[in-house]
C-alpha cells in the first residue's frame, strides 16, 4: 500500500458557499489536499487558489451554507450563520451581522470609541477552521469503517 502525499490525499469536496467561512473551510481543505470543486468564484478569490472549477464526477464532501443544498454526499458538513433553530434564524446570513450581533465588533479598538468593521472577522475564520476539522475527521472516520456524517458549524457567539 502506498502512502498519500498529502493528509486529505483523494478526498473530494465540492464546496458551495458564498460566505467567508465556508470559502476558508474549502481553502484549509485543498490546503491538506483534498481535490476541492467550485461551480462559480467566490467573493473571496485568494481563498480560490489550489481549487477546481466545476462540478466534480463524484463527491466524497460538500461543504455548503444557505445558499445551497448540502445532501447527497456521505459527508455533508452545513455552514450556517445562525444555527438551524432559534430566535435569529430569520435574519440574513450576512457576516458583518453576525459579527456586531456576538459584540465582536465592540472589541475592536476605534478612535472614534464606537463599535468599526472587524479588520480580521474572527467568527468566520474559526467557522471556517471548526468546518475543515469536522471533514477532515468525518473522512478518517469513514477510512476506518464509520458511515457517513452530518455536520453543522455555526458562526456566532453567546
Amino acid at each position: 500500500m502506498t502512502r498519500p502525499e498529502t493528509a486529505l490525499d483523494g478526498l473530494v469536496v465540492r464546496e458551495a458557499t458564498r460566505g467567508l467561512a465556508g470559502t476558508f473551510g474549502g481553502h484549509l481543505l485543498a490546503g491538506l489536499g483534498a481535490s476541492v470543486h467550485r461551480e462559480e468564484d467566490s467573493a473571496f478569490p485568494i481563498l480560490d487558489r489550489r481549487k477546481r472549477k466545476g462540478a466534480p464526477g463524484r463527491v466524497d464532501a460538500v461543504v455548503a451554507d444557505e445558499s445551497a443544498d448540502a445532501d447527497g454526499a456521505p459527508i455533508a458538513c452545513r455552514v450556517r450563520a445562525w444555527g438551524r433553530t432559534g430566535p435569529r434564524t430569520a435574519l440574513p446570513p450576512d457576516e458583518a451581522l453576525v459579527q456586531a450581533a456576538t459584540g465582536m465588533q465592540t472589541q475592536q479598538w476605534s478612535w472614534s470609541g464606537r463599535p468599526v468593521w472587524l479588520a480580521t472577522p474572527m467568527a468566520s475564520y474559526m467557522t471556517g477552521m471548526l468546518a475543515a476539522l469536522g471533514v477532515a475527521a468525518a473522512h478518517l472516520g469513514r477510512l476506518r469503517g464509520l458511515p457517513g456524517q452530518a455536520l453543522h458549524t455555526i458562526n456566532r457567539g453567546r
